[in-house]
């Protein structure tokens, strides 16, 4: 589980970090509806729902400004995970070669989950932990220093916006 788990986020962050898109001006939000989630996002934002990755996932690259560095990339992926949400925790950022955080309690939504930020050679993670029944919902946006400050607030608005609509047993 662990290898699969570091393979598919491996995978997604590489597909997410060679992805740059032009930038459309435009501060309009849209809302995203997956299987068992919602969520909103920016519509200059370019985004992939294509499920390649073979998990339900949902991932977002923010405008490009002529600097790669300015990219920040946001991500939703949903894990079968019968443990409880702080062993989720553990077993999936233990898999990291990265400095982190504590996890911090936080609201997602208007639900409770987990926060931890993890720094890996100057790529800021600012990772979201949710669980709902065998479902860890795991929501991340990641980029260098200046992205972060750039488009942070975006992020972390889509990830208030994000809800459960349908979650599997």
């Amino acid at each position: 589980m662990k290898l699969k788990i570091q393979a598919i986020f491996c995978i997604i962050s590489l597909y997410i970090f060679i992805q740059c898109k032009d930038n459309k001006p435009n501060t309009a939000w849209d809302t995203y509806n997956g299987e068992s989630f919602m969520i909103d996002y920016p519509t200059n934002w370019d985004i992939d729902s294509t499920g390649q990755f073979n998990v339900q996932a949902f991932t977002c690259l923010s405008p490009e400004t002529g600097n790669a560095e300015e990219t920040l990339s946001f991500g939703i992926v949903m894990i079968i995970d019968s443990t409880d949400l702080k062993t989720a925790i553990d077993n999936f950022m233990g898999q990291w070669d990265a400095n982190t955080s504590k996890a911090l309690p936080t609201e997602i939504g208007n639900q409770q989950g987990m926060y931890v930020e993890a720094n890996t050679e100057g790529i800021i993670f600012k990772n979201y932990f949710l669980k709902k029944d065998n479902i860890l919902y795991y929501m991340f946006f990641a980029g260098h220093p200046q992205a972060v400050k750039l488009w942070g607030g975006n992020a972390l608005k889509m990830v208030n916006s994000f809800r459960i609509i349908n979650h599997a047993n």
